[in-house]
């Protein structure tokens, strides 16, 4: 069959479960490797190509992968690196869809879906392109270093309305999912949502 005219990215992902120390030299936590699958599915069942040579309809189906004995996410020949049509393919219509992940893994392990951007020619490893929850804990996402930014106290309040301003002249900017008590003049109020 001849080439489908689109472009392709690549997905990886490898998982372990903390758990219990085992029958071995050391007292630590051990690391179990992940069993299961994952299905990607396209937020659109079909891509038009009308401007290819023959101009074609490319249905996307959804696809699943296998995690093998050492977590790590593997094609049907075995590699490492899933290829999916890209999310940005020239030609092709409509733009400004997502893939979405879904996880089926084994002994009782959870990990809610997700959908993501897989530009043509890149790797996404799905560890770093996957959503936290806050709800039990606090996000940290770290990118690039930036411009340096201001110079006003950040407050990650959460659902404590009565959470402690710090003791400063300056405004304050808080975060959380209810309006802060001690907001005093010119402090900002982001209002956070929590996902699951």
């Amino acid at each position: 069959m001849a080439a489908l005219p689109v472009q392709y990215g690549q997905v990886r992902w490898q998982a372990v479960s903390g758990t219990a120390d085992g029958n071995d030299p050391d007292s630590l936590p051990d690391a179990v490797p992940v069993t299961g699958q994952l299905t990607f599915t396209a937020s659109v069942p079909v891509l038009l190509a009308p401007g290819a040579a023959i101009p074609v309809s490319v249905f996307l189906t959804p696809v699943t992968y296998d995690l093998d004995n050492q977590g790590v996410l593997r094609d049907k020949q075995g590699n490492d690196l899933i290829n999916l049509v890209a999310t940005d393919s020239p030609g092709l219509t409509p733009t400004g869809w997502t893939w979405q992940v879904t996880y089926r893994l084994n002994d009782g392990l959870t990990r809610g879906s997700f959908s993501f951007d897989l530009p043509a020619g890149t790797v996404v490893d799905l560890t770093t392109v996957s959503p936290v929850s806050t709800a039990n804990g606090a996000a940290i996402i770290q990118g690039p270093p930036g411009p340096p930014g201001s110079q006003y106290p950040l407050v990650i309040h959460g659902a404590t309305a009565a959470y402690p301003r710090p003791n400063v002249a300056t405004p304050v900017i808080w975060f959380g999912t209810v309006r802060p008590t001690n907001l005093a003049d010119g402090d900002v109020y982001v209002a956070v949502t929590a996902e699951s």
